[in-house]
């Protein structure tokens, strides 16, 4: 599989999980990453391009990068129903996902020993931010020491400084699973939007015991802790369905990209954290 299709994936499952009607599906093509000389050349091409150009250049150096959607408006999204369908319901909403399309970075020379992830994700955030692409992005740092791109939309009548993980919850709970946790974050954390599970980890979460808190804190952080106690690294997508305006979250292993004895790339999972 290519190193871009894990948040590719997650995007094609929720538009079919929430759509009503078969066969409907949002187009997948991959991300792609070039080393030449002194230029370190991406393109992604999909309805949400920098996450497909995340996947790829954070599984080409093993970095752990989680990714939040905006709340996208009806001018940054696309119908994307199987032309079959719309001829048979021309006056239907259909399928809509974020309008995304072809984009384009190149980030320089970036080092094979040490490279400097900050300043990577940085330089790919503001080339995004400057093409003609849904949502305006900002790369932020978590409490936990995780990097988080973060999206709002582009529309003038939407706010750039917050998203639905900025919200603060004080819940003062007790010791309980990772899945239990998990949920109680995802209901206490949609005020505005609901936030619906995807793709996540559930025997894992389940077996995971966190530990209770009473501080006052942001929905990332509490995320943040509860993917902390998990046994393996994994990263989480926040994708945004149009349709039915909700959020689902998914949550998926990290993964590095390494050249095998074959000379072709595998992927495997990051080492497991230190105990």
């Amino acid at each position: 599989m290519h190193p871009c299709c894990n948040r590719q994936i997650v995007a094609v499952l929720v538009i079919v999980l929430t759509a009503n009607w078969a066969h409907a599906q949002e187009s997948s093509p991959p991300a792609s990453i070039v080393h030449s000389g002194e230029d370190t050349i991406v393109k992604a091409d999909a309805a949400r391009p920098l996450a497909a150009a995340l996947g790829v250049i954070a599984e080409q150096y093993g970095w752990k990068v989680d990714y939040e959607d905006p709340v996208y408006a009806n001018g940054e999204a696309k119908d994307a129903s199987v032309p079959e369908w719309r001829k048979q319901h021309p006056e239907s909403k259909g399928v809509l996902i974020p309008s995304g399309g072809v984009f384009f970075a190149n980030l320089g020379r970036i080092s094979s020993t040490n490279p400097d992830e900050r300043s990577v994700l940085e330089m790919l955030v503001q080339a995004y931010n400057s093409s003609a692409n849904p949502g305006y992005f900002t790369l932020i740092e978590t409490p936990n020491h995780r990097f988080c791109i973060r999206g709002s939309s582009r529309s003038p009548s939407s706010s750039k400084s917050t998203q639905i993980f900025d919200e603060l919850i004080q819940v003062k709970s007790e010791q309980q699973s990772g899945l239990d946790a998990l949920q109680e974050l995802t209901s206490h954390c949609a005020t505005n939007t609901p936030i619906e599970l995807g793709l996540v980890p559930s025997n894992s979460l389940s077996q995971t015991t966190i530990k209770g808190y009473t501080e006052l804190l942001s929905c990332r952080e509490r995320l943040g802790r509860i993917l902390s106690a998990m046994p393996s690294n994994l990263i989480y997508d926040l994708f945004y369905d149009i349709g039915s305006k909700s959020y689902y979250l998914s949550i998926v292993p990290a993964h590095r990209v390494i050249i095998g004895s074959d000379g072709k790339e595998i992927r495997v999972p990051l080492a497991p954290p230190a105990p």
